[in-house]
């Protein structure tokens, strides 16, 4: 028997008007569960961090652009079981300027395990990834 496929929700609306602007992004919520991250070892082109929602099988992901790195690419963001295969991708157009966005798997369905979260980010100035620790999803 196969795992459902995730309902994949997702909110790519959320880049940052002050990071459109060139401020640093500024997170709106406390940590309410497990917090996963990771950095690009390319002079920090991009960063990945992931929290769980509090009581919700919902994890929300939070990426940040260097701002040497700012010109419009192409991200893509992938669920990963722990093998590395890809379960859910996100694909995204960052505008020019952009320097951060988010987005969130709703992990319904999906069997308990670890997982990972891949980012990877082209634009003209090269092509970058970074990806979180392993975390673990419980299903209830």
């Amino acid at each position: 028997m196969t795992p459902k496929k995730p309902k994949m929700l997702f909110t790519l609306v959320a880049l940052s008007i002050l990071g459109m602007i060139g401020t640093s992004p500024v997170k709106a919520e406390s940590p309410q569960g497990p917090s996963i991250k990771a950095e690009a070892q390319e002079s920090k082109a991009v960063a990945v961090s992931s929290q769980f929602r509090k009581d919700q099988p919902i994890v929300d992901v939070s990426i940040n652009i260097g701002d040497k790195y700012t010109q419009a690419g192409k991200v893509t963001i992938n669920l990963q079981d722990k093998e590395g295969k890809t379960l859910v991708t996100i694909p995204f157009d960052l505008p020019e300027g952009a320097k951060s966005m988010t987005a969130w798997f709703d992990m319904t369905g999906m069997a308990s395990g670890d997982y990972t979260i891949s980012v990877g980010f082209q634009n003209p100035t090269g092509s970058y990834q970074a990806q979180t620790e392993a975390f673990t999803y419980t299903a209830k």
